[in-house]
């Protein structure tokens, strides 16, 4: 979020169909054509660049998390790259990402998965934080030697 450019409101309202919102998956459709990610809760509103494709899921039938990682999965990637045309840049289009072909299983199975996830996630998170900390307390005891306070 550190390199965030940011537009009028009047541009914004203009340019309405390529507002993205939490849980809207998008992906790449120039350059590393093809790679997905789901915005984040934290990212309220935004507006995309003509880089990228859309998909609003319908909740009721695909879970935004499973989508995410359906569309990284190695075969859907794989079905990406025949669609990907490589001239001065790689490019994936809209119309082909409606061709792709992904497997789409019982909602209360995606919903499962994707509690897993956010669980993987958030011990990812912590064990991030506490290595951070360990970092930081090995540094402190370091400079601490180095000044003879030990």
């Amino acid at each position: 979020m550190e390199d965030v450019k940011y537009i009028s409101e009047e541009k914004a309202s203009s340019l309405i169909r390529s507002e993205i919102h939490p849980d809207d998956v998008v992906m790449i459709a120039v350059g590393s054509s093809g790679l997905a990610l789901r915005i984040p809760k934290v990212l309220k509103r935004a507006i995309m660049s003509q880089n990228f494709n859309k998909i609003t899921p319908d909740k009721s039938k695909v879970n935004p998390i499973f989508l995410e990682f359906c569309l990284n999965d190695r075969d859907v990637q794989n079905q990406i790259k025949k669609y990907v045309t490589d001239t001065v840049r790689t490019f994936f289009s809209l119309t082909n990402m409606k061709e792709l072909s992904v497997i789409v299983p019982p909602i209360d199975l995606q919903n499962q998965f994707a509690q897993i996830v956010s669980n993987i996630e958030s011990q990812k998170a912590l064990l991030k934080q506490s290595i951070q900390e360990s970092d930081d307390l090995f540094n402190a005891l370091v400079q601490k030697a180095f000044r003879g306070e030990l």
